[in-house]
């Protein structure tokens, strides 16, 4: 004999008679009905739900959209031009101190160069005392003048400018996106940590990094020109000019200035002779390194030896030695 299913709704005595999804109980027929309605009442709500969804993008006009990017897009571009002037404010700086510390000094450094070439040659004409070799010594003086004052003038600072560049591979015109479009700024030789970014929340995160003079030093100087006409530093570590201001020949600078400390602190337009990069230095009797002269260098013996002996000496004055020549092993020295 089947038994019969009495109503689940609480209190109810009557008999099942189906099953109601909506609670998925069994229930009589007067509950099924009460749980029918009330599912009819809950779609009165959401009906006036949807009027008003309907009312939302009938008011929702193309210009409002453009409008809200256009407000985001006018603070990016209003926040990159602060920047800009930040940044060229604070160049503009440098500049005007470049000028006001090294200029004054190395023009008259150059005017007691002229002074005293000057009176060496009115002291040969005085004693008649002049010689081949003396006309030539003056002649290379004079020649050496005339490029550092050209340099002087026409190069005495350096102003390498690179594009303001964006990445256009992130567009703010994205659409059905998951997260906020974001309009992203960077720099040229720029990695992933220089990054400046600008989002809807106002996340602002700001490094740069410009093509800097570490960044050519790294790369070998990529765009520097060679000029064939120009062999100081070869010369100078050939033994056969001397470095200037105040320098002397390359051997006698190893002979006579290892470990005077004193003197190396105090005296420092050696650096860039002993060690010469591929742009002008706050040295400007110094030439800067030229790519031909790299390997003349290193295929002569002799100026190689002298380039290891150089950098012996600079150890020494940093209080380190070198112990291995071909791992490049230092350690500190005894008087350290």
């Amino acid at each position: 004999m089947t038994s019969v299913k009495q109503c689940e709704i609480e209190e109810c005595k009557r008999r099942a008679g189906a099953l109601c999804h909506h609670c998925n109980k069994d229930v009589c027929k007067i509950h099924f009905n009460e749980h029918a309605n009330s599912l009819s009442d809950e779609l009165h709500p959401l009906t006036d739900q949807i009027n008003e969804l309907a009312t939302k993008l009938s008011g929702l006009s193309s210009s409002h959209v453009a409008g809200q990017s256009y407000t985001l897009l006018d603070e990016w571009r209003n926040s990159s031009y602060e920047l800009i002037e930040q940044l060229y404010q604070i160049k503009k700086h440098e500049i005007d101190v470049l000028v006001k510390d090294n200029f004054i000094e190395i023009k008259n450094e150059k005017l007691e160069m002229v002074r005293s070439l000057e009176e060496k040659i009115k002291k040969c004409i005085r004693d008649e005392d002049v010689t081949h070799d003396v006309i030539a010594e003056i002649k290379e003086t004079i020649r050496n003048l005339d490029k550092q004052i050209t340099e002087l003038k026409q190069n005495f600072i350096h102003v390498q400018t690179s594009p303001f560049h964006t990445d256009e591979n992130c567009s703010p015109y994205q659409t059905r996106s998951k997260s906020h479009p974001k309009l992203t700024i960077t720099f040229p030789d720029s990695s992933d940590d220089d990054e400046m970014s600008i989002d809807k929340r106002k996340r602002w995160s700001f490094s740069f990094s410009e093509k800097s003079d570490i960044s050519n030093y790294r790369r070998r100087y990529p765009d520097a020109e060679d000029d064939k006409r120009l062999n100081d530093n070869y010369r100078f570590y050939t033994n056969q000019i001397r470095s200037y201001p105040d320098g002397d020949y390359i051997d006698k600078i190893h002979d006579a200035w290892y470990g005077q400390f004193e003197a190396l602190e105090r005296h420092h337009g050696y650096i860039q002779w002993l060690f010469p990069i591929q742009e002008q230095s706050l040295n400007w009797s110094a030439q800067p390194l030229q790519k031909h002269e790299i390997e003349l260098i290193l295929n002569d013996k002799m100026a190689h030896k002298r380039l290891l002996l150089s950098y012996k000496l600079m150890l020494n004055f940093y209080g380190f030695e070198l112990v291995n020549e071909e791992t490049g092993e230092i350690k500190r020295n005894e008087d350290y």
